[in-house]
């Protein structure tokens, strides 16, 4: 998770803002990542059966 670079305390709506956007990012960055292989798994299956 990132560090805040504010020398001021942050509210708790701040604080939950800022941890829902954190648990969002990482879940974006995991469906990505899911993607991208299971992509290239079709990509793959794809060529095999051209070959």
């Amino acid at each position: 998770m990132s560090t805040r670079d504010s020398g001021r305390p942050e509210n708790r709506h701040e604080r939950t803002d800022r941890i829902a956007r954190e648990i969002l990012h990482a879940e974006r960055a995991a469906r990505e990542k899911k993607t991208a292989h299971l992509r290239a798994l079709r990509q793959q299956r794809e060529q095999d059966v051209t070959a």
